[in-house]
């Protein structure tokens, strides 16, 4: 495997070869007129969709800025040469480069659209109904953050920060033994092994597995390493998600698909992509990285497809909550 971004540690990955697994993907029927017909609606309707050498220059830019961890980061003269008379003017490498972009307009448009019919369940009065007796399963310390993250109401940060974005030590004391332990939890990955998170891991378990289902899309960015139990991704496998932190991707759309990756082979970067209905907590409230828009999701998950990596995109394994675990 090669870099496409040479001399900084975070690069995006390049296959020797390009998978494309699209759900569009057409299906070759030569004994059948019908399905030629069919092909060929399909071709048009890829077709209609315009790409621009503008637009790739563009979406190579943004991927760039974000392997380097810069969103406006400056592009080099030599860097924007390179994208314009070296990379787009290879037709093999362009095919693969619209591929990634058509897949992920049409990602973006469905998850926007998922959120959008969310967002007006919300405020039916059914919804509020369930969630008044969702909080009412709780006592105590879990019953009061419940009736503080399951609306989803709150800001980025707004339980722990000031309003200079800094940490604010007063409402830090005044967050209850459940709070202040996903607070914990938020500021690390390696503090979902310490003691004062997995004093009230099963709290947090339980808020998540009694809340709501909805259905919205969400992603989460692992290393997986060759050691790793799921290192060898089937559709049908089972994937078991112990209290792990997935992002919504409406506001941080980028940033949760982790396009941007560690040059780390062997190791496979992966992205996990929730579809259907799923039980989380929302905490970004809890939390100072006011961009992750985090999730907490427990269970067991089935793999109902796999996209393989690409030349801008990792391998995305798509899943869905078992059905007994979302009831």
């Amino acid at each position: 495997m090669a870099s496409l971004w040479k001399g900084h540690k975070r690069t995006i990955l390049i296959n020797n070869t390009f998978h494309t697994q699209n759900a569009g993907s057409r299906q070759k029927n030569s004994s059948s007129n019908k399905s030629k017909d069919n092909d060929k609606i399909k071709d048009k309707k890829d077709n209609d969709i315009e790409i621009t050498d503008n637009d790739r220059y563009e979406y190579m830019v943004k991927l760039y800025r974000g392997s380097i961890g810069e969103k406006d980061g400056y592009i080099s003269e030599t860097r924007e040469q390179y994208f314009k008379n070296n990379l787009l003017k290879d037709a093999e490498k362009v095919k693969a480069i619209d591929n990634d972009i058509k897949y992920s307009r049409g990602l973006e448009k469905s998850d926007k659209d998922k959120y959008n019919k969310y967002k007006e369940y919300k405020e039916t009065a059914e919804y509020k109904e369930k969630m008044k007796k969702a909080i009412n399963q709780f006592e105590g310390d879990t019953k009061a953050t419940a009736e503080k993250l399951y609306s989803e109401n709150l800001k980025a940060g707004e339980l722990i920060l000031d309003k200079d974005g800094k940490i604010d030590n007063a409402k830090i004391n005044k967050l209850n033994k459940v709070e202040k332990g996903i607070q914990f939890f938020t500021v690390s990955y390696q503090n979902r092994d310490k003691q004062d998170f997995k004093s009230i891991k099963k709290n947090v378990k339980d808020l998540i597995n009694k809340s709501i289902p909805k259905e919205i899309p969400l992603y989460r960015h692992e290393t997986i390493y060759e050691s790793d139990e799921r290192y060898n991704f089937e559709v049908g496998k089972t994937i078991k998600m112990d209290v792990r932190s997935f992002c919504n991707s409406e506001n941080a759309f980028d940033s949760c698909r982790a396009l941007q990756l560690y040059d780390n082979a062997p190791h496979k970067d992966v992205i996990f992509k929730i579809e259907g209905e799923v039980k989380s907590l929302e905490i970004e409230s809890l939390s100072k990285f006011l961009n992750q828009k985090e999730h907490l999701v427990n269970g067991n998950f089935e793999i109902t497809e796999i996209r393989e990596a690409t030349l801008t995109m990792p391998k995305i394994v798509t899943i869905r909550q078992k059905k007994g675990e979302r009831a």
